[in-house]
């Protein structure tokens, strides 16, 4: 996972699952697990697909990361005496259906 956040640092964002330790959400492995197909640690899922090995993420993030957004999103977050001000951006690229 380091190699392609590295080599994709504005395109992707990493998530570590942890599994059989104090620090799992066991509710969120379950539906994780079921979601993705995930049969053992470590494996992993790109864009929440199926699971596959490590060998095959690059090639798949770089085909989604090819791939052009239907919609943007973007926030700006401003914290100034305990008042949040957000703006929230977004754009579409393509008739909304």
């Amino acid at each position: 996972m380091n190699g392609n956040l590295s080599a994709n640092p504005d395109g992707l964002i990493g998530i570590v699952i942890p599994d059989k330790d104090p620090m799992e959400v066991s509710a969120y492995n379950t539906w994780q697990k079921a979601t993705t197909k995930v049969a053992g640690f470590p494996n992993g899922s790109v864009d929440r697909a199926d699971a596959t090995g490590r060998g095959s993420w690059t090639s798949t993030i770089t085909s989604n990361l090819s791939n052009i957004a239907i919609l943007g999103l973007a926030i700006d977050a401003k914290d100034e005496n305990e008042i949040l001000t957000l703006d929230v951006y977004i754009g579409y690229n393509g008739t909304i259906k």
